[in-house]
């Protein structure tokens, strides 16, 4: 971090009374990994076009949600980004493959942090 100026930067936002310096910020960041609190999928009906929101929290940041589709055979539906809402903590994915056969599907929902930690979460419909 201190050889890189803008991840030194992004940390000092983190800066308070309680942690009081970017490298402490950092370390604490590296320490925890992002906690998955909700994932609601009753918008999702195999269509596309259909939201999977997924909330999501970290220490600091979460820089990445994705939403993993499986059949209960395992094959993949679909993959990919769920896109952040302004608020930072509500991510939401939109489907793109139709989905006819729902029941025992497995939706598989990841979070990362900065530093790479990965937190997983995963619910049958």
């Amino acid at each position: 971090m201190q050889q890189d100026p803008a991840l030194k930067a992004a940390y000092e936002t983190g800066v308070d009374v309680n942690t009081t310096s970017s490298y402490v910020v950092a370390v604490a960041d590296y320490l925890s990994a992002p906690s998955i609190r909700n994932v609601d999928f009753s918008a999702y009906h195999g269509k596309p076009g259909d939201v999977i929101t997924v909330q999501a929290t970290d220490n600091f940041a979460v820089t990445e949600v994705r939403v993993r589709i499986q059949n209960p055979d395992g094959t993949l539906v679909e993959e990919g980004p769920a896109l952040p809402d302004p608020d930072g903590f509500t991510f939401r994915f939109t489907a793109k493959a139709s989905n006819t056969s729902l029941e025992g599907d497995k939706i598989t929902v990841t979070a990362a942090d900065r530093p790479g930690n990965r937190t997983l979460k995963e619910a049958e419909l």
